[in-house]
This record gives structure tokens, sequence and C-alpha cells, in this order.
């Protein structure tokens, strides 16, 4: 591997039954695995007293990485890369204007923004972000939206129905609700705070 041997105190030659430290020091991205040889153990540092010729080998390894991940629906979520195993990593997430922080999914579960993880294994997190969704129904009718949520999280299946009351018909959809033509629909939530309207009017009797 990669790295170095340094001794204290540092000599070309040792006298009988002298005590000298040896360090071994790895270079970035590696460490120590073990000692062979006049020195044992998986310690930085170690001793040896001189009696006769000695021999010490320090096995360094590279320092495994691993990938952590994070999808944000919704916002946005700092703190993810790859990382050396161990290293102590935080994350947070920051919700987009109009939407607001649920939770995390995946790898990590919790309603905190901000997690503290020790990397130790490939993982991958999930912060999942809500928004409101409004609805504005003009004439003889009312909006029905199922399910009934305060906030929906981001990818939300949300079934609209136009419900007009007795003699209306539904007219026409607006808003996020544009382009519709049947009085039961659904809408997927992606973007933010999406406004539904409809127009209700009354339904005409054919003379006779």
């Amino acid at each position: 591997g990669e790295g170095k041997l340094e001794c204290s105190p540092q000599k070309d030659r040792y006298l009988q039954g002298e005590v000298v430290t040896v360090r071994a020091v790895p270079n970035d991205g590696w460490r120590l695995v073990r000692w062979e040889g006049d020195v044992s153990g998986d310690q930085p540092q170690g001793t040896l007293t001189f009696s006769t010729h000695r021999s010490v080998h320090a096995v360094f390894e590279l320092i495994p990485r691993h990938a952590l991940t994070a999808e944000a629906r919704g916002g946005s979520v700092s703190g993810a890369g790859t990382y050396p195993h161990g290293e102590r990593v935080l994350l947070k997430a920051t919700a987009a204007e109009g939407w607001e922080f649920l939770g995390w999914s995946g790898a990590h579960v919790g309603t905190d923004p901000m997690v503290s993880r020790e990397v130790k294994a490939p993982v991958h997190l999930i912060a999942t972000f809500g928004t409101t969704l409004s609805t504005v129904a003009t004439g003889g009718g009312k909006i029905v939206l199922e399910p009934a949520m305060k906030v929906y999280p981001y990818g939300s299946k949300v079934r609209v129905l136009a419900v007009p009351d007795l003699g209306y018909g539904l007219s026409l959809w607006g808003g996020a609700g544009v382009g519709q033509s049947q009085n039961e629909w659904t809408l997927t939530v992606t973007n933010r705070q999406p406004k539904i309207s409809a127009l209700f009017g009354p339904v005409l009797k054919p003379c006779p």
C-alpha cells in the first residue's frame, strides 16, 4: 500500500538495548491494516527493543469509499456525495418555494430536515416535500378532492370530482384542470400550490 514509516529516534544504526518507536503514516486515502515482522497488531504506533537485527513492515490498504445519494421531491438536499468509510456527513433538506418538508424515507426515516449520518455503506435517502391544493367553484356546484388533505406529498394522485347542484352541469375546468373534459379526473401533484377551478352553469331544458 501507500504510506511510510517513521522511527524515533531516527538513526542509521541503533545500540544494543535501545528502544525505538515506529509509527506508520498512511498517505491520503489509505489506512494501516496491520504490522508484519517484529511489530504486531494494527495500531499506528509500536516499539522495538534492539537486541539483534530487526525487520518491520507496515501493510496499508485503500480506505473504501461509499456513495451517499439523495433524491429530492419538491426541494433540494445538500451533503450527498462519495465519502470515505466511517466519515460522518451532514445532510440538509431545503424546501423549494411553495413546498414544505414532510420527511425522509429510504435509508433514514424522520422529519428533521437535518440528518447526521456515518457512512458505512452505499445508501440512498429520499426527501419528500408537500404542497397545498386549492379549489374554486363558480356557479351551482362544488369540487371534491379524494383524498382530502391539508398538504399533499409530491407525486400524490388526487381524484378530482365536479359535483353539480340540481339543475346545473359542469361547463369547464380551469387552473390545473384546463383541458379536462370529464367530471372526474386525476391530478398528479408535481407543481407547487396547484389551483383547480370549475365553472358550473344551468342545464338548459329543451323547448317542448
